[in-house]
């Protein structure tokens, strides 16, 4: 990471800037390792080979997350989602990674109806494999049930 004073890239103002170096070394024993990530390999030919349902999605993540309530807090939550898993995380009941990869499906969820976002290829691969991140957890945690 290279921090001087140069012209934004974005903005094109003169200011303080962060740029990747070509090569970054972690300490001096270490190989160099490439920052620039030029194409990163998805195993899909093409975004109608994902079947994503984010309705259904979501509705699992509700289902886990009052579940996980109830058996914390013996009630029910009397709020949504996104402060249902914010306060399960927040309580260490869902770690870090896997709670922001429910905010990001439920956040999906919420532009696809109510903003009519069609669910793109970008926007298949982001809930698909945040899916398999949240799916996994959901299958292997055993603070529930």
């Amino acid at each position: 990471m290279i921090r001087k004073t140069d012209y934004c890239s974005r903005c094109h103002k003169y200011k303080l800037t962060n740029r990747l170096s070509t090569h970054t070394k972690t300490n001096p024993d270490s190989p160099s390792v490439n920052t620039r990530i030029v194409e990163a390999h998805i195993p899909f030919k093409s975004a109608d080979e994902i079947d994503i349902d984010i309705e259904n999605i979501r509705t699992m993540i509700v289902r886990k997350c009052r579940d996980l309530w109830e058996n914390k807090y013996k009630e029910n939550p009397q709020f949504g989602i996104t402060h249902m898993i914010k306060t399960l995380r927040d309580d260490g009941i869902i770690q870090k990674h896997q709670a922001n990869m429910m905010f990001t499906l439920v956040n999906l969820r919420n532009l696809y109806v109510y903003d009519r976002l069609e669910l793109e290829t970008d926007e298949k691969f982001v809930a698909y494999h945040a899916w398999k991140i949240v799916k996994r957890w959901m299958e292997t945690d055993s603070s529930s049930s």
